[in-house]
């Protein structure tokens, strides 16, 4: 019975964490704080109160949860929004997702080597991991509010196909600093498994649909279970075939998402699994980061996220969208609405695994700027949604009612 006892007290603090991280979330809503900065608050006090002398959490543990986190908010946002929905916004978001991202990788690298005196090797890292933007923050903060025209569809598809991106640009970054890979081969690579994934999406994305939408699962509660199983199938066949595994992902949720729209069990159990998945993936990257190494990297931090935000993204996107046809305050908020978060902060961690030399600072780089992006983008897009006049007024109306008129009285 000992053993059974040890998990009484890690139980507690478990639970006790997670419920203090739900209703702090939701008196976060009140006072338009975003969601992702409570839990990444949370856990750097969990941090901050650890007495140890390595870090509260291995950098091993975050990548595998973070990995698990980030197929499940990738299916997610894929079956949420559906094929139809991006349809006809398929263009801007594959400009913004893969072009964007490269574009936005190579201009911040220069401005951190030339402005901010980094190193090549540092720069070229801390400006992959900062070019995705992070589809757990983008979906928290924009799902639960309603944008008009298609500005909120391209900025969530873009948090979707960026992170593919930006993940095997780290991996092809990281093999090529190793010595273990040319730029032309890197880019073949990197090419190959966007093209992998994206076929294996496609393709798996099919088959679970055809065997799950005839629903012959004796019980229906097996139902979600089984969408979320074939989350993973297709993430680890995508991986197993050396193809993007987050790409498969989301293709697949969007396919899934147009053929299973009228099973709502799915929808619930998904978003819960992806707000579940958001919870651990924040905090846990508040007990990473090395409190002690935030102040020596304070300064390049706040610049990057400065250059970032104010430079680099609106540039891209004004460039990238000039033939979209969208409206002045959309391509503003396009431009605004290119949320960091956990995503950077992983791939930061994959430096941290790789060993490399730089890479305690790379690490504290992104985090400062992810955490000020939270903070300044993510509490402004309430006000800005309303400054832009960008609130869509049809969707809070009430539907018409289609019940007959009472008779007149006459």
């Amino acid at each position: 019975m000992e053993s059974v006892e040890h998990l009484t007290v890690p139980l507690l603090l478990g639970a006790a964490f997670a419920f203090a991280a739900i209703v702090a979330s939701g008196l976060g809503r009140r006072f338009s704080l975003p969601t992702p900065a409570i839990f990444l608050a949370l856990g750097l006090a969990a941090n901050a109160a650890y007495n140890g002398t390595d870090r509260a959490v291995e950098p091993e543990v975050v990548a595998q949860v973070g990995t698990v986190a980030l197929v499940l908010i990738l299916f997610e946002g894929g079956f949420t929004g559906g094929m139809r929905r991006m349809r006809g916004s398929l263009g801007p978001v594959l400009a913004l997702g893969i072009v964007g991202t490269l574009a936005t990788t190579g201009l911040l690298a220069f401005a951190a080597h030339v402005f901010a005196g980094l190193a090549w090797q540092t720069s070229v890292l801390v400006a992959v991991a900062l070019a995705p933007t992070d589809p757990a923050a983008v979906f928290s903060i924009l799902g639960s509010r309603d944008v008009r025209g298609r500005s909120s569809a391209i900025i969530e598809g873009e948090s979707g196909a960026n992170d593919p991106v930006g993940i095997a640009l780290m991996v092809g970054a990281l093999a090529y600093y190793d010595g273990d890979a040319s730029i032309a081969g890197t880019a073949l690579t990197f090419t190959l498994e966007l093209l992998v994934g994206a076929a294996v999406g496609l393709l798996l994305g099919w088959l679970l649909s055809r065997a799950l939408a005839p629903a012959r699962l004796r019980s229906q509660s097996l139902l979600p279970l089984a969408a979320i199983a074939g989350a993973f199938l297709t993430y680890t066949s995508a991986v197993l075939l050396h193809g993007s595994g987050f790409l498969a992902v989301l293709v697949a949720g969007l396919v899934m998402g147009d053929a299973l729209r009228r099973h709502t069990a799915i929808s619930e159990l998904v978003g819960l699994g992806s707000a579940m998945a958001e919870i651990v993936m924040f905090t846990l990257l508040g007990l990473l980061v090395d409190l002690d190494g935030l102040g020596a990297a304070l300064g390049v931090g706040l610049a990057m996220f400065a250059v970032l935000t104010f430079v680099v993204r609106p540039i891209v996107v004004a460039l990238l969208l000039a033939p979209a046809r969208l409206e002045q305050a959309e391509r503003i908020f396009v431009a605004w609405g290119g949320l960091k978060g956990a995503v950077p902060v992983l791939l930061a961690t994959f430096v941290l695994l790789d060993d490399v030399a730089s890479a305690d600072r790379v690490f504290a780089i992104v985090f400062v700027a992810v955490a000020a992006s939270i903070l300044v983008q993510g509490g402004s897009i309430p006000w800005l949604i309303g400054r832009l006049g960008l609130v869509d007024e049809d969707a809070d109306a009430p539907a018409p009612s289609s019940a007959p008129a009472p008779p007149s009285p006459n």
